[in-house]
């Protein structure tokens, strides 16, 4: 298996990562984290590190990951959809801080990130279908920053 393949790793230390190349970023801040229902499942995707690093480079400053990789179990507890990226293949919820909305909006945009959800303190990036969706009291702050209602683009 090398590191250019796509691959659910049960347990995140059954990854390889000689090779690596996303300096920004480890696979223990990727995997899922709950350590109550698996043992660090992790999602390897290295299209979606690509444009993850990527992001990264263009914002210029950390980008600090809330969630990644999600098991079944974890996704339930913390009220995930159901057929969440967290849980198909991979998807971060990043904080907003210390970037501008504008900013991760467009460099989520620029990078390839095609699944965004809107919250007040984060967002969501996939590279699922295209869709957009908003978290409670978020798509005020959005549309105010952005100046435009990003469910609609």
């Amino acid at each position: 298996m090398t590191i250019e393949t796509e691959k659910l790793y049960t347990h995140s230390f059954e990854f390889d990562q000689a090779g690596w190349r996303w300096s920004h970023f480890s696979v223990d801040e990727l995997k899922c984290d709950c350590e109550h229902f698996c043992e660090g499942e992790y999602y390897h995707a290295p299209k979606f590190l690509d444009a993850l690093e990527k992001m990264r480079r263009t914002l210029g400053a950390p980008i600090i990951i809330n969630s990644g990789r999600r098991c079944a179990g974890h996704n339930h507890a913390v009220g995930g959809a159901s057929q969440s990226m967290h849980t198909k293949e991979i998807a971060i919820d990043i904080k907003i801080q210390p970037h501008p909305r504008k900013s991760l909006y467009e460099a989520a945009i620029q990078c390839g990130f095609t699944g965004m959800g809107f919250g007040v303190n984060f967002m969501h990036l996939d590279m699922g279908r295209k869709r957009r969706w908003d978290y409670p009291h978020a798509i005020e702050l959005w549309k105010k920053e952005l100046g435009f209602n990003p469910l609609m683009r």
